[in-house]
């Protein structure tokens, strides 16, 4: 029998069929295909459904002229009108008498769209559930928004009139690439439009954007061209203190739902990724940062929110202090504006936590993670996701401090939390049963550890894909463990897939890319294919060095591992030296006693063995 799931009813995009008991996972399908139907008649017709219409629309003969996607809107009886037109099964004829009057749709266009505003029937039972099929319906071929006019060499109109900063808070939310679409519309449009009025909007708009740098690189001399004689600087001014004034907090719904543990934001590394721009994107956000501090301050919401996606960002490419630097400002900044206690505050110590595990600093990492943590359990309770996930977090640092048994304990509740509040295959649960097979490693528990990784690769590929980044982490977690029981053949197909894999979504020189390289490199050692792992191990060695600077752990381990290859073909003296070097190195970084700085002594002392200096391997004990 079907597990019945409770459907929070969000207005006015909620299906008509919608009730406070529980729904199936068939019918909650065709519930949201419902709200993807509303949410496309309000992005495709939100101009003409947001006043009294210019052009006749049958069904809407009663309308008072309402924004019709607002509870305003009534009948003459007093009922919310769109309530009515749901009931009353009208919503498809409204999306067709709609597209009757919208220009420039050819009749195939406007045939496909309104068969995929059938999904508005009353009788979910009538609706398609196959996302696939409805998107194919409003694929670019098939439909252009009727607000969007297709000029010149690609551009296209806004609606006029258009402000930047009524809206600013929802364009800063949004991908960079929209905001350097609408400067380049604004533009486009304050240049070709012949309605004086219009082009003076326009021309004010882009005036805006040259000053605060929306869009496009601040610049005042092209900010007083674009104000031109027809406006003053106190028309720009009111733009301006439109954004200053603007109460830019999440609306109460968007904040409950955060609050809750939802992630409302969009996948930024995720989408740059895809769109193979990672490498760039930083610098776009940089320069949005510094040109919007220069006229908003440091201290406005907007300029916080940037730098948390510029800090996502960097921490993906491996620029850990450049992250570190950033979230540090931001979580100051959120303590100031809304104390220690508060909910955006608790998740930017967190990322701080993130960035410095990266950095090996892990005594405050574990401070950071433990005041977030505690935050989370008095504000939002022990079995909350965001608690569950500082859990995981706090396992973790604990891993890397040894500290095995008790990241294992922490880590297995917060799996058992997260799978019974998210279920098997949400992010989270996943990075925790990660996590998990990671601290089993670590403990010798082989077989444990084998089958967990397994695990979080199955789930992973279903959720995920077969190509996706998180795919990719845990086949590499799995090559690891199955190194370490021996199954080496499989170890290195996993390894040399993940690196091919790594290769096309990063680049060659990244961090994960080096740790699968690494792992492979490991592998062929077992083997006896000793030329080839030496060549691997000066790669990763080389692009370490370079990235992390020659005083890095991570640099370390690898000379610690060239050398270990390079005694094993019998090239002693080389090893040697090398292994003196990282002692050193370790001594001074690390301290004498840290266990990576006794391996290396050990590893000093096998050398002077093989070489029969007998003497000289026991005096370094």
């Amino acid at each position: 029998m079907d597990e019945y799931i409770t459907v929070a009813r969000t207005k006015p995009w909620n299906g008509p069929e919608w009730h406070h008991r529980g729904f199936t996972l068939s019918e909650v399908k065709r519930l949201d295909v419902y709200s993807f139907g509303m949410l496309c008649l309000w992005l495709l017709f939100k101009d003409t459904l947001s006043e009294t219409p210019h052009k006749p629309v049958r069904i809407l003969k009663d309308w008072d002229g309402a924004n019709l996607f607002t509870q305003h809107a009534k009948t003459p009886s007093g009922k919310p009108f769109l309530e009515v037109l749901k009931s009353e099964d009208q919503m498809p004829i409204l999306a067709h008498e709609l597209l009757t009057i919208t220009p420039n749709l050819d009749q195939e266009r406007r045939g496909k769209i309104n068969k995929f505003f059938l999904c508005l029937v009353r009788d979910p039972t009538d609706r398609s559930s196959d996302f696939a099929e409805l998107l194919e319906l409003l694929s670019q071929e098939s439909i252009a928004p009727p607000y969007i006019t297709d000029i010149g060499q690609g551009e296209a109109y806004l609606p006029s009139p258009f402000q930047v900063a009524g809206s600013f808070v929802s364009f800063i939310e949004a991908d960079y690439r929209v905001r350097k679409y609408i400067f380049s519309c604004l533009k486009c449009q304050a240049t070709s439009y012949h309605c004086e009025a219009c082009h003076n909007s326009a021309a004010l708009q882009t005036a805006f954007c040259y000053k605060v740098g929306f869009g496009i690189s601040s610049d005042e001399d092209q900010t007083r061209h674009w104000l031109g004689h027809e406006r003053t600087t106190d028309d720009l001014e009111r733009e301006l203190e439109l954004v200053r004034n603007a109460d830019l907090s999440y609306a109460e719904e968007i904040a409950r739902l955060m609050n809750e543990g939802y992630n409302l934001r969009m996948d930024y590394v995720g989408e740059y990724l895809q769109a193979e721009i990672l490498e760039t994107s930083d610098a776009e956000y940089a320069r949005e940062i510094k040109d919007m501090e220069r006229v908003l301050g440091r201290s406005h919401t907007a300029i916080r929110r940037l730098k948390v996606v510029l800090a996502g960002i960097l921490l993906a490419k491996d620029e850990f202090e450049r992250a570190e630097t950033l979230y540090s400002e931001i979580k100051v900044q959120l303590e100031s504006d809304y104390g220690c206690e508060d909910s955006f505050t608790l998740t930017a110590t967190a990322n701080l936590a993130d960035v410095l595990v990266e950095l090996e600093k892990y005594e405050t990492a574990e401070k950071m993670v433990l005041q977030a943590l505690s935050g989370y359990e008095k504000l939002l309770g022990p079995n909350h996701p965001s608690t569950l996930l500082c859990l995981n977090k706090l396992a973790l640092v604990f891993q890397y401090q040894g500290k095995h048994q008790h990241a294992e304990t922490l880590c297995r509740r917060a799996l058992v939390g997260q799978e019974s509040i998210l279920g098997e295959s949400h992010v989270d649960t996943l990075d925790t049963l990660s996590v998990l097979g990671m601290i089993l490693t670590s403990q010798r528990k082989y077989e444990e550890a084998e089958k967990a990784h397994r695990r979080e690769l199955q789930l992973t590929e279903m959720a995920r894909g077969q190509e996706h980044l998180l795919t990719m982490f845990a086949i590499e977690s799995l090559a690891v463990v199955t190194r370490l029981r021996k199954k080496y053949t499989t170890a290195e197909a996993l390894s040399r897939g993940a690196i091919q894999s790594l290769e096309k979504i990063f680049r060659k020189e990244h961090s994960d890319t080096f740790k699968s390289i690494e792992d492979l490199a490991l592998t062929l050692v077992e083997q006896g294919k000793l030329v080839e792992a030496e060549k691997l191990h000066r790669q990763v060695l080389a692009g370490r060095e370079k990235f992390l600077g020659s005083r890095h752990q991570e640099v370390f381990r690898s000379i610690d591992a060239l050398a270990r290859v390079l005694s094993a073909q019998g090239h002693y003296k080389m090893a040697e030296r090398m292994f003196r070097q990282v002692i050193v190195n370790e001594k001074k970084v690390l301290g004498a006693e840290h266990p990576d700085t006794l391996t290396g002594i050990s590893n000093l002392a096998g050398v002077l063995f093989q070489q029969k200096r007998l003497k000289a391997a026991v005096n370094l004990f």
